[in-house]
């Protein structure tokens, strides 16, 4: 694979439109450098947005179930919930907590090599 051709999950050749547009860009003026930059600027805030984007799902699930635990831990402090005593309740939520809090520092460490990966080889 050569450095202005990728290949596929089916194994066929492309170019993103991003890459076409870095690679094939003619540089005759300064104005062209200064575009240039601006488009690697964008597309690299771009790149990192849409990866937060797709993370959203998770941090509000890691979130929510870290919030879950301390209201039913406050609750059972005040004589106001389930008649538990906080042991029982920190037994109840935690395997939640740690399985959605887990995920999503895994996925995004996988995401994070991804992109690193993905632009080293382009």
């Amino acid at each position: 694979v050569t450095v202005d051709e990728s290949v596929d999950e089916l194994g066929r050749n492309y170019t993103s439109p991003r890459q076409e547009r870095f690679l094939y860009h003619t540089l005759d003026s300064p104005a062209d450098y200064i575009n240039l930059v601006f488009e690697h600027l964008v597309g690299a805030i771009k790149d990192t947005a849409n990866i937060y984007i797709d993370l959203l799902p998770m941090i509000s699930g890691c979130f929510g179930s870290v919030a879950g635990c301390h209201l039913c831990v406050a609750l059972t402090a005040m004589d106001a919930g389930p008649r538990l005593i906080p042991s029982v309740c920190l037994e109840k939520c935690t395997p939640g907590v740690f399985a959605n809090c887990v995920t999503l520092m895994a996925v995004s460490i996988n995401r994070m090599i991804n992109f690193f990966l993905i632009d080293l080889t382009e």
